[in-house]
């Protein structure tokens, strides 16, 4: 008996973590009916197989934080409740010295189809909004490409894709509050 601790993507080839849903790289959904692998974190599993949704908070409030953690990498970029108006999500501009909030030059922006300003996440009345900023390469909220200019209401645990690089948000409690 073998224990798989990842699944392959019948789209693209993508090794993903065993109990993701969706391809990290295309957005595809994974095959989660199969019967050859052996579980090793079985409650979450069983969620996945079963299809039960596990929806995260969409409530975003004064004592949180933003992390929007780069996949397949230790790059995290965070953000107190304070201090998110409006996080630019892009890659550097050479020609006007632009630099975004989330900036993903350094980490293959430019290779994987990241516009300068490919999207923004905003906040009002107590959420997160996704607004894809009429990108060439696209937006993605969980596998569903955004229309541009059309905010989505974030949760936590989404996975956003801009170009081909793929990112998950977390809240998290601020460390100031207690």
């Amino acid at each position: 008996m073998t224990t798989t601790t990842t699944q392959t993507c019948p789209n693209c080839g993508n090794e993903n973590a065993y109990d993701d849903i969706i391809c990290m790289k295309c957005g595809a959904v994974l095959d989660t009916t199969s019967k050859t692998r052996v579980h090793t974190r079985p409650s979450a599993v069983k969620d996945v197989i079963e299809q039960k949704p596990r929806w995260g908070t969409s409530r975003f409030e004064k004592i949180m934080a933003l992390e929007v953690k780069l996949h397949e990498t230790d790059v995290v970029f965070a953000f107190d409740y304070e201090d998110i108006d409006e996080i630019v999500i892009g890659r550097h501009d050479t020609d006007t010295s632009t630099i975004p909030h989330i900036d993903l030059e350094p980490h293959g922006g430019a290779e994987g189809g990241v516009s300068r300003q490919h999207a923004v996440i905003t906040q009002d009345d107590g959420a997160l909004y996704l607004v894809d900023q009429k990108s060439i390469n696209g937006t993605y909220l969980n596998a569903q490409r955004i229309q541009p200019d059309q905010p989505r209401i974030l949760r936590d645990s989404d996975v956003i894709r801009v170009g081909d690089l793929v990112m998950r948000i977390a809240f998290r409690r601020n460390a100031d509050s207690s």
